[in-house]
């Protein structure tokens, strides 16, 4: 039979709740990606913070650009960017919306798509600070969102389901992943 082998668990935040503020530790800084000019490092940052991902595959120039070009979802004012105090790339963030098709829906959440720190800034608030600054930056954007959502693996070795949930992140639902073996 089937073996249950991953769980992927989908969240979401209603964007009128109250968070509260989460600075940046001194000496980083959060901006927007400018993902036509920053493709490589970017592109490092997010190799690096996924590489323990399951079943992660690496991020190519092409890949890239291939989806920042031509998903109608991109929305390249809610791609941030952190920066460590020497400027390498530290953690990044970004959101994905229809915002065309946003007037047609009764249902107008963001998809926090992917929130990923490097490996070497990990464990000083980086992710919470840029959660909080996306949160921040959807409720500015006049484009009467409702909420946010965002998929992630509740066995992740970071243990990000915690982070999102110190957020106001809830479980909606559970998508299960399963395998079997096929003997030749």
């Amino acid at each position: 039979g089937f073996t249950a082998v991953r769980h992927f668990v989908n969240m979401h935040r209603d964007l009128s709740a109250p968070a509260a503020p989460r600075a940046l530790p001194q000496g980083f800084t959060v901006r927007r990606h400018d993902f036509e000019c920053e493709a490589e490092a970017w592109i490092a940052l997010y190799n690096n913070a996924f590489a323990q991902h399951w079943q992660f595959t690496p991020v190519t120039l092409e890949s890239y650009f291939h989806f920042r070009r031509h998903d109608p979802r991109f929305q390249p004012d809610h791609n941030w960017i952190v920066l460590a105090p020497d400027g390498t790339f530290a953690a990044f963030c970004w959101c994905l919306f229809n915002r065309e098709q946003l007037a047609e829906q009764t249902v107008r959440d963001a998809l926090l798509h992917q929130i990923g720190t490097h490996s070497a800034w990990r464990g000083i608030g980086l992710a919470s600070a840029l959660i909080q600054h996306t949160l921040d930056a959807l409720r500015a954007d006049l484009i009467a969102l409702h909420g946010v959502r965002l998929w992630v693996d509740i066995e992740n070795v970071t243990n990000a389901k915690r982070l999102y949930e110190a957020h106001g992140f809830q479980d909606d639902h559970t998508l299960v992943f399963y395998q079997k073996v096929l003997k030749a």
